[in-house]
Parts: structure tokens; sequence; C-alpha cells
């Protein structure tokens, strides 16, 4: 009976921390896109046209549409439009977005751009960092690869330990206290 509860306590505790910690990711990534709006912002401001430049309104408005979504993204709900949305739509729609932004000016083009993307990769970190189904499949793939990680640290010492230990093969007496060398060495990286 003391079990049962005991895990129940620490599932509630759980399900609190993973609440906390969502509101804490939502709260980090609309602080980066005000940031971005701020850059994006001072960037038109050194322009000529300033604040009134209509490609200003544009990226503000479309930085603005991303700090709304955040709210209501979830992993599962773009998973499942890009899912069921044709490329072809998805092309489609890309090129309207490219057509929206674009300008005889490379530069301030070429910024935008840059602009989109960060606001993508942004609301992207979000979407991941939030989304239990994702949480779910690292932590096994973060395992495989500490484990990998470990193992070849594991393989490259012995390898130097053998290196090592070739090396003095000449001299016998050498071999045993050069294997304990080795493991203190190692043990103390």
């Amino acid at each position: 009976m003391n079990d049962l509860f005991l895990s129940l306590i620490g599932i509630l505790f759980l399900l609190h921390a993973w609440t906390a910690f969502k509101r804490s990711a939502l709260d980090d990534t609309r602080d980066s896109l005000f940031d971005l709006r701020e850059e994006v912002r001072r960037y038109f401001l050194k322009t000529e046209k300033g604040l009134d430049d209509p490609f200003y309104t544009s990226t503000r408005d479309y930085i603005n549409s991303f700090i709304r979504f955040t709210h209501e993204a979830r992993f599962l709900k773009l998973l499942y439009f890009t899912m069921t949305i044709k490329p072809e739509t998805q092309k489609y729609f890309g090129r309207i977005m490219d057509k929206r932004f674009e300008t005889s000016n490379r530069e301030t083009e070429k910024y935008i751009k840059n602009v989109r993307r960060i606001a993508i990769m942004i609301l992207r970190g979000y979407l991941l960092k939030t989304s239990s189904l994702a949480m779910a499949l690292s932590l096994p793939i973060g395992l495989m690869c500490l484990v990998s990680l470990v193992t070849m640290k594991i393989s490259i010492n012995f390898a130097k330990i053998k290196e090592y230990c070739n090396d003095n093969l000449a001299n016998q007496t050498t071999f045993r206290p050069c294997i304990i060398e080795q493991c203190a060495y190692m043990s103390g990286q």
C-alpha cells in the first residue's frame, strides 16, 4: 500500500514538473521571439524608410503570428498537418510566403529570409522540447548515444593502454605497473 501511495505521489510530482517545464519553455520561446522582433525593429530603424517600410510591417506581423501560435502549437498537430497536406500544397504556400517578402533590395531580402529561418528554428525547438512523444523517443536514443560514447571512450583508452604496454613489453617488469598507471590515469579523467 505504501508503494502505491509513493508511486502516485511520484507521478503527481512528475506531472507537476512537466507542466512547469512546458510553461517555462513557452516563456523562453516567446522571449526569444520578442528578442527577434526587437532585432528586426533595430535593423529597419537603420534603413532609409525606417519603420514605415512595408517589409518591416510584414516581418513584424510574421513574428507576431509565431508568438500567437506558440500558445496552441503542438508537435503532434504539426506532424499531422505535415503528413496530411500534399507536398505540392506545401510548396505552393512556401512560394506565397517567399513572394510576400520579395524585394529589390537583396540585403533586406537576405536579412528577412534569415529572420524567417530563425523564427522557424525557435518554434521547432519549442515543439520538440515540449513534446512528450519527442521526449519519449529521445530518452532511448540519448541512452544509446551515451552508451556508444562510453564504449568508444573505453575502447580508445584500452587502445592507449595496449600501445603504452607494447612499448614497454621489452622490459617484462614494467608490464604490470603500466596497467595500474593507466587505470589510475583513466579513473582520474
